[in-house]
């Protein structure tokens, strides 16, 4: 089992809500936005799999003040091989009363102990939150930690990337589920501030940084927010971006052109679109013309 303790596993589904349907302001990275944590719990997996438990209570624990148990969430969500889909754990968080860390203790956080469901009492919440998917790019991840103060982030990554608090993508081991806190510049880069669960000893007192060369290496695998902003997509649209991740698609009837990435169409200025169009059909191919009304079901961001 991996010392730091990671687990997480995203499958996609075309039928998750998607962040922003009301639109959301432009992040100003100069200013940069951070959630203040100096009262939320820095939690510790202590080398089980259970990162996605431990990100849904700690995100409980910013929107709400209730320490929250991993305990209560992993036991429900767990996988055979260890460690859990990151959605099952936000959507215990959206939908389920989660017990307190007093009533359904977490620790000792090893493996065994985690599954254990001795006791367990699953009490439905009668005023559901709701959560939807974030496009992966780290400018609709840091609106959304703005606007809603954290979200949950997948990421691929492996032990000697994640030394110190810089983390750095080098290989794939394993997934790992964090709760993202702020966004900000640093070392001249973008970058996701993190709370982590691996003890107050890890990183920044608990803290890492995600920054814009993890995300263009296509290491993050999925985020997620609770929040009142989203939309419902069409489908069959969205079966389409999944199917077609990092293509050109054009608009059959007016000719614009976008690149597919994180469930949304960038789509770009006239005078950017030949190059990119051309280095884009060069590295991957293109994801071809679509009939106008299939364009326009398309969550799409400027770029």
């Amino acid at each position: 089992m991996n010392t730091f303790g990671t687990g997480a596993f995203h499958r996609e589904d075309k039928r998750d809500y998607i962040f922003g349907a009301a639109g959301s302001e432009s992040f100003d990275w100069e200013k940069g936005y951070e959630t203040d944590i100096s009262d939320v719990e820095i939690r510790n997996q202590n080398g089980s799999l259970s990162c996605v438990a431990q990100s849904t209570v700690a995100m409980v624990d910013i929107l709400t003040g209730m320490k929250k148990s991993a305990h209560y969430v992993y036991s429900q969500i767990f996988l055979s091989n260890g460690g859990a889909f990151m959605k099952d754990g936000i959507d215990i968080g959206s939908k389920q009363l989660i017990a307190f860390e007093k009533d359904f203790p977490s620790y000792p956080a090893d493996e065994a102990s985690l599954r254990d469901k001795k006791g367990l009492n699953i009490r439905l919440d009668p005023i559901p939150d709701t959560y939807a998917s974030i496009s992966v790019n780290i400018d609709s991840i840091a609106q959304a930690i703005r606007d809603n103060k954290c979200a949950m982030i997948g990421a691929e990554g492996s032990n000697d990337g994640w030394n110190n608090p810089d983390i750095e993508f080098i290989k794939n081991d394993w997934g790992h589920a964090v709760c993202a806190v702020g966004a900000v510049m640093r070392n001249g880069k973008k970058a996701i501030k993190f709370l982590n669960s691996w003890s107050k000893f890890w990183g920044d007192n608990g803290c890492g940084y995600i920054n814009e060369d993890y995300f263009n290496k296509d290491a993050i695998m999925a985020a997620f927010v609770y929040t009142n902003n989203f939309f419902k997509p069409n489908e069959d649209a969205m079966e389409y971006l999944l199917n077609n991740e990092n293509k050109l698609v054009q608009n059959a009837e007016t000719g614009e052109i976008g690149l597919i990435k994180g469930k949304e169409v960038l789509v770009t200025s006239s005078g950017r679109a030949g190059l990119l169009a051309l280095t884009h059909i060069i590295r991957n191919g293109g994801g071809g013309a679509v009939p106008k009304e299939l364009w326009n079901d398309f969550p799409k961001k400027s770029f």
